[in-house]
């Protein structure tokens, strides 16, 4: 049976995959909506405003998720 930290940091990279491909996808899309700005210049800035925000949320996760990763890895 694998040790419970060895299991913790499987899910942890496996959380940091997903949010990757996650934030990835959110970025195609907001470079999809920069392209259509000319057909819905109001629509863009609550859209932009909206990926913005959780965006930041993602790298705000990903920074914790990273470090916790780093603290689980440098253990003895």
């Amino acid at each position: 049976m694998a040790e419970p930290d060895d299991i913790i940091l499987a899910h942890l990279r496996e959380l940091r995959a997903d949010t990757n491909a996650c934030f990835d996808r959110l970025e195609k899309r907001l470079d999809g909506m920069l392209l259509d700005s000319a057909n819905a210049p109001r629509g863009l800035i609550g859209h932009r405003a909206m990926v913005e925000r959780t965006i930041s949320s993602f790298e705000d996760e990903m920074t914790r998720l990273i470090e916790r990763i780093e603290r689980l890895e440098a253990r003895p």
